[in-house]
């Protein structure tokens, strides 16, 4: 069985690029370090996801898709500069929803 094909995001640092390598933006604040990914299935019009992975794994996923790359970018800033960091962090690896 074949892998989905993903879309990575050239606002996030990614660069556009087609599979399922691990490309992402590193960000950095508060001596913490979160894993920004903005991504779309390759040819899909739904919009974009924006994704953000903890030091431990843990995943944060927005449940509303973004009409742009840049707005998921964005929407990412603002929650950082409105909540902090470690409101991406949760208590084991799993997935959250934003």
């Amino acid at each position: 069985m074949r892998p989905t094909s993903l879309v990575f995001s050239a606002v996030a640092g990614l660069g556009l690029i087609a599979g399922c390598a691990q490309h992402r933006e590193e960000v950095r604040r508060d001596g913490t370090t979160v894993k920004l990914q903005i991504y779309r299935l390759k040819g899909g019009t739904e919009g974009w996801s924006l994704e953000v992975v903890d030091d431990n794994g843990g995943s944060t996923v927005w449940e509303e898709l973004f009409a742009t790359d840049e707005d998921a970018r964005d929407e990412f800033y603002r929650t950082l500069d409105a909540e902090g960091i470690r409101s991406f962090f949760v208590d084991h690896p799993s997935t959250s929803l934003h």
